[in-house]
């Protein structure tokens, strides 16, 4: 006689379970959970986070088949992350996880969702293309010592410095659209959503302060931009964003703000400063080098993007 499979359930993980299955979640590849200082320090980022987040899992019977933990930041985009492949779970399972949670939100919820994993992830990327997920580009991670070594602040002729708290998305908004133009980070998430969308995502990255997003100005015009927060409770001060406007491009703007930002990590007693680039982004890496950044890690990044953008995902 054959054996019906046993059916699958989603739900959402309690919270008295959270932290046991983050240490799923986060566990490298072959082993079976991460270490308990990592789980802590994620819990406190997820808690501490200006975005909202969910844990899903689905089980067979009394077994978990699959994990999933989806972040909302702001400016409708979208998060998950979700498990090395293990015996217990089931790939399956876990593309059907992927598209249960999304099920959950109106087509026009997320301009696009989006996931990181390490290069080497086979099984993982499977999964998300199954679930509809493209591969956009390789992301590095970068750090350097605030202080060593050691970079003089800013200084060119006409330049000057202009606050989000001083003048807001009247200034921001349009030079930040400008700095997307022809950019070779990233560029195809430039046209998925409109500025006011991009502005609210960045405010989500880490810990939004005002005073620590700047315009560079020379003369009167807006040359590039700079957008710094704080990473959660660690020493690192954290590059969300800078870009240059393209008429000021090959003019040493992209040197004075990472002078402009390592000046502000240093004033925020902040031992290092890090920053996510392309890996298709040749010319920002020699200037990242030349600064003395280096690279700390790795992450593939994957998207799925979604009806609110006006194109639909690929599954």
């Amino acid at each position: 006689m054959r054996t019906e499979p046993v059916p699958l359930t989603v739900e959402r993980v309690a919270p008295s379970d959270v932290r046991r299955g983050l240490g799923r979640l986060l566990a490298p590849a072959g082993e079976p959970a991460a270490e308990s200082s990592r789980v802590r320090a994620f819990e406190r980022y997820l808690r501490g986070g200006s975005f909202d987040w969910e844990f899903w899992r689905a089980k067979r019977g009394d077994r978990d088949a699959a994990l999933l933990l989806a972040m909302r930041l702001g400016g409708r985009t979208g998060v998950v992350m979700i498990p090395h492949p293990a015996p217990e779970l089931d790939p399956a399972a876990q593309v059907e996880l992927l598209s249960a949670w999304r099920r959950r939100y109106p087509a026009d919820a997320f301009y696009y969702t989006q996931a990181l994993i390490e290069p080497e992830a086979t099984a993982q990327q499977e999964i998300l293309a199954s679930a509809g997920y493209r591969r956009l580009t390789r992301l590095e991670y970068l750090e350097r010592d605030a202080r060593y070594p050691w970079v003089d602040r800013p200084e060119a002729d006409g330049l000057s410095w202009v606050s989000y708290a001083e003048a807001g998305d009247a200034l921001f908004a349009p030079t930040i659209a400008a700095t997307y133009r022809d950019s070779r980070d990233c560029p195809e998430l430039s046209t998925l959503r409109p500025i006011e969308a991009a502005i609210a995502g960045h405010k989500s990255a880490g810990a939004h302060d005002p005073r620590l997003w700047e315009a560079a100005l020379i003369g009167d015009a807006p040359a590039g931009v700079l957008l710094l927060a704080s990473v959660g409770a660690s020493d690192a001060l954290e590059v969300v964003y800078m870009g240059v406007v393209p008429e000021f491009r090959r003019r040493g703007v992209g040197g004075l703000l990472l002078r402009r930002a390592l000046e502000h990590a240093r004033r925020e007693r902040n031992r290092r400063l890090t920053l996510v680039v392309d890996a298709r982004n040749d010319p920002a890496r020699r200037l990242y080098r030349a600064f003395g950044f280096m690279m700390f890690a790795a992450r593939d990044a994957y998207i799925r993007v979604d009806a609110a953008s006006g194109r639909q995902s690929s599954s």
